[in-house]
């Protein structure tokens, strides 16, 4: 597992979709608790070819049913950040193009962290300091710093996050965020309405212009631009720039994306 490349097919999560197909009649609460105990892979693909194809298939089921395990599909990759919806109705060599690209990245981003090209130092005191309060819940404290910053940051913080001005910052605490995310001053990142339990995936080099607000189960790709005070709620594409209420001003080439996502390498050689 750590030299070579291992890929499964339907691996542990596939339990909690469909537990009629592995003959499992226990408490679903179990196997949810049984997936803490199963390594996490390091990369998801999710090949979604649409329940028209499903029932294509020619496999028996009731009708409702590719569609709800399609829509539970989607939501448990929806829910991490090392995952890849790949579009399984394209021709065979570009839907395994798009696996290759996702499996690449992750490459990418290991070696930069092997590297510490990170840009996290780049953060001032004061977004340090609130980074290590919200990552660390210390009692009181945590909540009297959030405070004095007027943020509210509450999703898991695995990866760097540049905040020049780390004040009136709202993270939802279903979100996901990638590396070398930049967010600025009063920018939202949450569900569309109160309550809900869904909230953005933010992947890796996304910049997030002040005042911006980020909004519902929608994915912001790799390398793409907020502007300031957008308001989106619908996807972005990879390297991509959005402004206002979901208008895409500029469509990014992989070239470009390329180009704006590459490490240098005389910072890896360092």
């Amino acid at each position: 597992m750590r030299s070579q490349l291992v890929a499964f097919d339907r691996y542990y999560q596939d339990l909690l979709v469909d537990p009629a197909r592995f003959r499992y009649g226990a408490p679903m609460r179990l196997a949810r608790w049984g997936a803490r105990l199963v390594p996490r892979p390091d990369l998801w693909a999710l090949l979604d070819a649409g329940p028209a194809a499903l029932e294509a298939t020619g496999v028996e089921s009731p009708s409702a049913e590719p569609g709800r395990q399609r829509q539970e599909y989607l939501q448990v990759v929806g829910r991490r950040r090392d995952a890849v919806v790949v579009d399984a109705a394209r021709p065979l060599d570009e839907a395994a193009a798009a696996v290759e690209w996702a499996l690449l990245g992750l490459l990418e981003r290991r070696l930069a962290r092997r590297h510490s090209v990170l840009r996290e130092h780049e953060n001032p005191v004061r977004a340090r300091t609130l980074l290590f309060f919200c990552r660390h819940r210390v009692p009181l404290v945590s909540s009297l710093v959030r405070i004095a910053f007027n943020s509210d940051i509450h999703c898991r913080l695995r990866s760097p996050l540049v905040m020049p001005h780390p004040y009136g910052i709202v993270i939802h605490r279903r979100s996901v965020i990638g590396d070398r995310v930049t967010v600025m001053p009063q920018v939202t990142i949450g569900a569309k309405e109160p309550g809900e339990s869904v909230a953005p995936t933010i992947e890796d080099d996304v910049y997030i212009g002040a005042g911006a607000r980020v909004l519902g189960g929608i994915r912001v790709g790799r390398g793409a631009v907020v502007g300031a005070n957008a308001v989106v709620t619908s996807d972005v594409p990879a390297g991509s720039t959005v402004v206002g209420h979901n208008r895409i001003v500029r469509k990014g080439s992989l070239e470009d994306l390329r180009s704006r996502t590459r490490v240098a390498p005389e910072r890896l050689s360092a």
